[in-house]
């Protein structure tokens, strides 16, 4: 994790990692540098990858 990067993250600066971009259905994902939380890429850029709780409904 990178320190620098992670404070970023905590202002609502993510930034992807470029090494762990994949592809799945037809999605581009990857995840930020700083928090190492999922990332995908909308026609917007890249967002995180919000998960709805199963449970929670």
């Amino acid at each position: 994790m990178a320190i620098l990067q992670w404070v970023k993250c905590r202002f609502g600066f993510h930034s992807r990692n470029g090494h762990r971009v994949r592809w799945q259905g037809g999605k581009r994902y990857s995840v930020c540098k700083g928090c190492n939380r999922r990332m995908v890429r909308e026609q917007e850029g890249w967002q995180l990858l919000i998960v709805r709780d199963e449970a929670k409904g």
